[in-house]
Formats: C-alpha cells, structure tokens, sequence
C-alpha cells in the first residue's frame, strides 16, 4: 500500500505541480472532511442526533439524501416482508 500511495502522490506532483507538503496537507484535509461528513451522518442515522443538528452541521442535501435512502430502504424492507 505505500508503494502505492508513493505513486499517487509523484503522480499528483507532476499533474498539479504541487510540492508534496501541500498534497499532504490537502489529503489531511479532504480525509477529516469525509470523516466528518460520515460522522455526522451515522450518528443522524442512528438518532443520536436531531435533524435540526445535522442540518445546522452539513446542510440540507446530505440530509435529505439520506432521508431519502431511509425511506427507499423502508420501502423494500415493507415489500420483502409482505406476501406479493
């Protein structure tokens, strides 16, 4: 796996023309970003969190989205139970 991210990072270099210090840095950050981003929408799924709070927190799109997939998820779950 590090040879691999060896590569990905001189490849990076060469198509961005950025020292390796700042593709770290901007790796660290795009990696927290995500990380948050999960975060907040595991503990929303999991009702640990209001809807109001994860709103405030990643705005409306990611949380209609996974609105939207819970009640996809529900729908099949109901159809897969039932006798048709």
């Amino acid at each position: 796996m590090e040879l691999a991210i060896t590569k990905e990072i001189q490849e990076i270099k060469k198509y961005r023309k950025l020292e390796e210090p700042q593709i770290l840095a901007e790796a660290l950050r795009l990696g927290v970003k995500q990380l948050w981003t999960k975060t907040i929408l595991d503990e929303y799924a999991e009702r640990k969190i209001s809807r109001k709070k994860a709103l405030r927190l990643l705005g409306p799109e990611l949380v209609k989205r996974l609105d939207e997939e819970k009640r996809f998820i529900q729908k099949d779950i109901k159809w897969g139970l039932s006798d048709e």
